[in-house]
């Protein structure tokens, strides 16, 4: 009973957005009419939404999780960092640059992937290099750091306003300089080295 009124509720609400953007000035700059895509139903409206675009990142990040673990005991922590941040990053500027919304919601389960590759890898590197007494003041910080990213970059793209500058500029070109960074700055774990 509580889930269907739940759901007429959300429907009801999906109905209200689809009636506001079919009445909307077209001139605003937003996802739907920046791909010259006109919702003609409340489910390509809900398909096209924020809530949507996230679900699709966190599928990816569903399969990286299971990937990502095996390959950097494979291959080693630093390889796949970089590897997964210069991915990212290329697959964020081409977010940046997609000429339709089919291929955004592609690339958005690939960035998915990649983030998250990043984010375990990332755990790891900082739990194998940190000395016993720091590991866990080090991997709190990390996270720490995570969650007010997370925080921030709304606020930032209420700014910005503009989704193509954001997955281009503001993530995808920070994550290619910190794959260089990496290239220069960082070496191996000496668990993994002495693993193999």
């Amino acid at each position: 009973m509580g889930l269907e009124i739940e759901f007429e509720c959300t429907l009801h609400q999906i109905k209200q957005l689809d009636l506001e953007y079919r009445t909307s000035d077209s001139s605003k700059t937003n996802l739907v009419s920046d791909l010259q895509m006109e919702p003609t139903s409340p489910m390509i409206a809900f398909c096209q939404s924020a809530f949507f675009i996230g679900i699709l990142i966190r599928q990816g990040a569903l399969f990286s999780g299971i990937i990502f673990p095996f390959m950097t005991d494979y291959f080693g922590r630093i390889k796949i960092l970089k590897m997964s941040l210069l991915i990212g990053g290329l697959l964020n500027i081409a977010s940046g640059l997609t000429p339709d919304f089919k291929s955004l919601i592609f690339l958005l389960f690939l960035q998915g992937l990649c983030l998250t590759g990043f984010e375990l890898t990332c755990m790891v590197y900082v739990a194998e290099i940190g000395a016993e007494r720091f590991r866990k003041l080090s991997l709190v910080t990390l996270m720490s750091g995570w969650a007010v990213g997370q925080i921030i970059f709304p606020i930032l793209f209420l700014y910005v306003n503009n989704w193509r500058v954001t997955f281009a500029v503001i993530i995808g070109l920070p994550m290619i300089v910190l794959t260089v960074w990496l290239n220069s700055e960082f070496y191996e774990t000496p668990r993994y080295l002495v693993s193999k």
